[in-house]
C-alpha cells in the first residue's frame, strides 16, 4: 500500500514536470519564429477576428473560417489585449499542447491502469517528431489534436451521447476532415455496442438506439454547417463546404480527388508509387512461370499501389509514427480488441474500432506524416500494453518484433529525406525492443521486468525529443534553423516598413505568404479564398469582401504580366528580396538584373537585412 502511494505521488510529480517541460519548451521554441505557408493564414483570419470584435460586431461573415473558428478566438482575444503578435498567438498553441499531454495520460491512464506506464506514454507523445514540430506554430494540427482526445476520453469513458456529439462536433471545427476520419469508427462502435448490449429487447427499439445514438452523433454538425452555409453566425469554411459539395472547383481540386488512386497511393517523398519497383522482378517471375505469375499479377494489381503505401513516410515512419512502436501497437490493438469484447469494456473497444477506422480511411487517400498525429495517443495505448502483457506471450511477441525488424528496414527504401537518422533511431527502438523481449523471458527473471520495459519506452522518448530537436535547429525546413539564418519570421515587419507607411507595394515571397496581409491588416478579395460557392448557397450573398490592398505578392509569368499587374492594382513600388546564403533561393531572385534594366523601374536603394538584401524599385508609368 505504502509503496502504491507513493509510486502514485511520484507518478503525479513526473506528470506535472511533463507538462511544464512541455510548456517551457514550447515557450522556447516560439521565441524562435519563422512563421510559414499554412499558419500564415490562419494568423490573417485571427487579426481579422480582432479587428471586428474590437470595432464591436461579429466576424461570421468575414474570411476567418478555414479549419475552423474556435480555437483562434483565444489568440484574437490577446489581440484585443496585447495587440498582434505572431508571438502571442503561438502561445495558444503552445497552451494547448500541455493540455493534449495531460488529456493523453488521462486517456493513456485509463487504458492502462497504471499510472506509471501512463506517463511513459504521454512522454512518447511530448517526444513525438510532429508534435515537438507542430507545437510552437500556430498551425491547426495541435488544436486538432486536443480536441481529438477529448473525444477519445469521451468514448472510454462514455459520456452521454449528446456529449459526444458536441466532442465531435468540436473536432469538426478544429479540422473539418478529422470529424468524416473519426465518424466511421465511432459509427461501427455505436452498433457493436448496441449489438453486445442487446439483452432481450425487439429488433424494433434496437434500431431505434442505433438511430437515436447516430443523430445525436452528427445532429451537431448538421446544424453548424447549416449556419455556417445559410447565415452569418459561422464563418465560412471553404474545406467544409468543399466536402459538403458546395463550391464550384476543378475536378482535380475537390475532396473525392484525394481518394482517387494516383493521388493517394504516390509517395509524397519520391513522387512515384511502389510500382516503380516491381517490374523488373515480376517480369523475372512471368518468365518462369508465365501463366501463374500473369493470373497472380491481374489479382493483386488493384490493390499493390495501397500495400506500397503502408511501407511510405506518409503512413507510418519516424516522420510520423515511429514503426518500431507502430506495428507493434496495431497488432497489439487486435489482440486487445478480442480480449476488451469478452471483458465488456465496450469504451476500450471503441477506440481499436476508431482507430482501424481512421487508418483504413487515411490508406485510402492522400496523406502526409502529420495526419497520424491525432490516433498517436490510441497506438501508444495499445503499444505500451504490448511491452507490458504482449511480451509474456513467447510466440506472439517474437513474430510481431520479427515482422517489425523487417517492416522498419524495408521501408527504409522509400525514405528520402534524413535517411541515415531514421536508420540509426530505427535501430536504437528495434534493438531496446528485443533487449526487453529477452529480458522478459530469461530464465531468472527479475520482478521488475515492467520498469525495464518503460525504460526503454522513456529511452524512445528521449531519443525521438533530440532528434526532433535536432532537426528543427539544422534541417532546411526547421524553424529554428530559419529563424537564426533570416530572422524572425524572416524579418517581415522591416521589409514592410522599408515601403513606407502609405506605399503600395508588391514584393516577392521569401516563404512568409499571408503575414504581410497579417502586419498591415489586410483582408483577401472575397471568403471563399481559392474557389467559389456555387450560385444555390445562401452564404455567397452574406460574405462581405475585403476592402482595397495596398500590400501584394502575387506571381506573375514574365515582365509583361508584372507590368499590366502593376498598373491594374495601382502599385507604385516594387521590392525583391535577395538571399545571401548559397543553396536558399527566394522566388525571382534572377530578376534583379533585369528589374534593374526596365526603364519603367527606377532603383531606390537596398536594405541589408540578416542573409538577405531588399533591393526596392519606383514604378515609373511610361
Amino acid at each position: 500500500m505504502i509503496r502504491s502511494l507513493s509510486e502514485h505521488r511520484a507518478c503525479r510529480a513526473g506528470l506535472a514536470a511533463l507538462v511544464l517541460g512541455t510548456l517551457l519548451l514550447g515557450l522556447g521554441l516560439a521565441l524562435m519564429r519563422d512563421a510559414r505557408k499554412d499558419e500564415t493564414l490562419y494568423l490573417r483570419e485571427t487579426a481579422i477576428m480582432a479587428d471586428c470584435l474590437r470595432e464591436g460586431r461579429w466576424f461570421g461573415n468575414e474570411a476567418v473560417g478555414v479549419h475552423g473558428f474556435l480555437f483562434k478566438l483565444p489568440a484574437a482575444l490577446l489581440f484585443l489585449g496585447f495587440g498582434k503578435s505572431v508571438y502571442a498567438a503561438t502561445l495558444v498553441n503552445v497552451g494547448l499542447a500541455a493540455l493534449a499531454v495531460w488529456l493523453c495520460f488521462r486517456l493513456l491512464r485509463g487504458v492502462t491502469g497504471s499510472s506509471a506506464w501512463a506517463l511513459a506514454g504521454a512522454c512518447l507523445l511530448a517526444g513525438n517528431f510532429q508534435f515537438v514540430r507542430l507545437m510552437p506554430t500556430f498551425t491547426r494540427d495541435i488544436p486538432a489534436l486536443a480536441a481529438v482526445l477529448l473525444f477519445l476520453d469521451g468514448l472510454l469513458r462514455r459520456r452521454n451521447r449528446w456529449v459526444m456529439g458536441m466532442l465531435l462536433l468540436l473536432v469538426l471545427d478544429a479540422k473539418e476532415y478529422l470529424f468524416f476520419m473519426l465518424l466511421p469508427g465511432y459509427g461501427l462502435w455505436i452498433l457493436c455496442d448496441a449489438w453486445a448490449r442487446r439483452g432481450d429487447r425487439p429488433a424494433g427499439m434496437l434500431a431505434g438506439e442505433v438511430l437515436a445514438r447516430g443523430i445525436a452523433a452528427v445532429l451537431p454538425a448538421a446544424v453548424y454547417a447549416v449556419l455556417m452555409l445559410c447565415t452569418g453566425v459561422i464563418p465560412l469554411n471553404m474545406f467544409l463546404a468543399k466536402i459538403l459539395g458546395c463550391v464550384d472547383a476543378p475536378a482535380t481540386n475537390t475532396a473525392v480527388s484525394r481518394f482517387r488512386t494516383a493521388v493517394a497511393t504516390t509517395n509524397l517523398w519520391t513522387g512515384t508509387t511502389i510500382n516503380a519497383i516491381v517490374p523488373a522482378g515480376a517480369k523475372a517471375a512471368a518468365q518462369a512461370e508465365p501463366g501463374r505469375m500473369a493470373a497472380c499479377a491481374a489479382q493483386l494489381r488493384p490493390f499493390l499501389p495501397y500495400l506500397g503505401k503502408l511501407f511510405y513516410p506518409s503512413f507510418f515512419s519516424f516522420d510520423g509514427i515511429p514503426r518500431p512502436a507502430a506495428l507493434p501497437g496495431l497488432v497489439m490493438s487486435v489482440v486487445l480488441f478480442r480480449r476488451w469484447r469478452r471483458e465488456g469494456h465496450g469504451g476500450r473497444m471503441a477506440l481499436c474500432l476508431v482507430l482501424w477506422a481512421f487508418l483504413a480511411v487515411l490508406l485510402l487517400m492522400a496523406t502526409y506524416p502529420r495526419y497520424m498525429l491525432p490516433v498517436f495517443p490510441i497506438l501508444i495505448a495499445c503499444f505500451l500494453l504490448f511491452l507490458r502483457d504482449g511480451l509474456d506471450r513467447p510466440r506472439f511477441a517474437a513474430w510481431t518484433l520479427l515482422a517489425t525488424i523487417a517492416y522498419s528496414l524495408f521501408s527504409l527504401y522509400f525514405e528520402q529525406t534524413g535517411l541515415w537518422k531514421k536508420i540509426v533511431v530505427s535501430d536504437i527502438m528495434l534493438i531496446a525492443l528485443a533487449a526487453a523481449f529477452v529480458e522478459r523471458h530469461r530464465r531468472n527473471r527479475t520482478a521488475d521486468g515492467g520498469a525495464r520495459a518503460r525504460a526503454a519506452v522513456y529511452l524512445f522518448a528521449l531519443l525521438t525529443l533530440a532528434v526532433s530537436l535536432w532537426h528543427t535547429w539544422t534541417h532546411p525546413l526547421g524553424q529554428v534553423r530559419n529563424w537564426r539564418l533570416f530572422g524572425t519570421n524572416r524579418e517581415c515587419r522591416r521589409v514592410i516598413a522599408a515601403f513606407g507607411p502609405r506605399a503600395r507595394f508588391w514584393v516577392n515571397d521569401p516563404g512568409w505568404k499571408h503575414l504581410i496581409d497579417f502586419y498591415t491588416g489586410q483582408r483577401p478579395p472575397t471568403p471563399e479564398w481559392q474557389d467559389r460557392l456555387k450560385p444555390w448557397v445562401p452564404k455567397q450573398a452574406l460574405l462581405r469582401p475585403g476592402p482595397d490592398r495596398r500590400a501584394y505578392g502575387f506571381w506573375f509569368y514574365d515582365l509583361v504580366d508584372l507590368r499590366r499587374r502593376i498598373r491594374a492594382h495601382e502599385i507604385d513600388r516594387v521590392g525583391l528580396v535577395i538571399s545571401s546564403v548559397e543553396g536558399e533561393r527566394f522566388p525571382y531572385r534572377g530578376y534583379l538584373r533585369r528589374f534593374r534594366e526596365q526603364l519603367w523601374l527606377e532603383p531606390a536603394g537596398a536594405v541589408p537585412l540578416r542573409n538577405k538584401t531588399l533591393y526596392r524599385f519606383d514604378y515609373i508609368e511610361m
